[in-house]
């Protein structure tokens, strides 16, 4: 009788909160350095690059003293 929609297949779940990792890019390589196996972080998603960095005691708190000043790098690092 033809082929089963999409809708008659059973669903599937596909977890994405387990498995990301995260790293500095250096402006002075190219693309490729991205596969490179140095420097990844593991991350935890969801969440923001700041509390990963926090995580791994890359940055201060930028919620305590004047620490926020200290941390502006990252929102303009890729």
């Amino acid at each position: 009788m033809g082929n089963p929609s999409a809708l008659d297949r059973p669903s599937q779940t596909l977890p994405l909160e387990t498995g990301w990792l995260f790293k500095q890019r250096d402006p002075t390589l190219s693309l490729d350095d991205f596969s490179s196996a140095e420097g990844w972080r593991s991350a935890t998603v969801p969440s923001t690059v700041h509390q990963d960095l926090l995580a791994h005691d890359l940055i201060s708190n930028p919620h305590v003293a004047q620490h926020e000043h200290d941390v502006q790098w990252v929102g303009q690092t890729d």
